[in-house]
C-alpha cells in the first residue's frame, strides 16, 4: 500500500512538470486581434480560457492594463494581455492590444512579441509603461 501511494505521489509530481503554459498563435493572435473585436461586442472571452486582471497604471494621457489569459485546463497564464492606450496629438484615443507570450513558447511567437515592441509612434514613453506593469506584475510560475 505504502508502495502505491510513493508511486502515485511521483507519477503526479512528474504529470505536473509536463504541463508547459506555452503560448500558441492561435492564443496570440486572439489576444492580438480578436480580443479587442470579442469586447466591443459584448461576446465572453474565448471558450476554456479566462481573462484575471492584474494591473492598471494610468500616467498622464497614458494607460496600461494587465491582464493574465488563463487555460482553464491547466489553470495557469499561457500569455499576459497588454492594453496599452493613450490620445495622439488629435486628442484620438489609440488603444494597442499587446501579447506578452509565456517565456517557454516558441521562437516565432517571441519574435511576434518583440516586432511589436518596436512598432512606431509613442515610442519612448510607451515602453516606459509597458516595461513598468510588465515588472511589477509577471509571475509565471505561481
Amino acid at each position: 500500500m505504502y508502495k502505491h501511494l510513493i508511486f502515485a505521489f511521483f507519477v503526479q509530481i512528474f504529470s505536473n512538470s509536463l504541463i508547459k503554459a506555452q503560448t500558441s498563435v492561435e492564443e496570440y493572435n486572439y489576444l492580438t486581434k480578436g480580443y479587442k473585436i470579442y469586447q466591443e461586442s459584448g461576446i465572453d472571452i474565448k471558450q476554456g480560457y479566462s481573462d484575471v486582471s492584474v494591473d492598471i497604471i494610468e500616467v498622464g494621457n497614458r494607460r496600461a492594463e494587465l491582464k493574465a489569459f488563463i487555460k482553464l485546463s491547466i489553470n495557469k497564464p499561457v500569455a499576459y494581455l497588454l492594453i496599452y492606450s493613450y490620445r495622439n496629438s488629435l486628442n484620438e484615443l489609440q488603444k494597442e492590444y499587446i501579447c506578452v507570450p509565456h517565456p517557454e513558447s516558441n521562437n516565432d511567437i517571441k519574435n511576434l512579441f518583440w516586432g511589436q515592441l518596436e512598432k512606431s509612434g509613442d515610442t519612448a514613453a510607451r515602453l516606459r509603461i509597458i516595461s513598468f506593469i510588465l515588472g511589477m506584475n509577471l509571475n509565471w510560475y505561481k
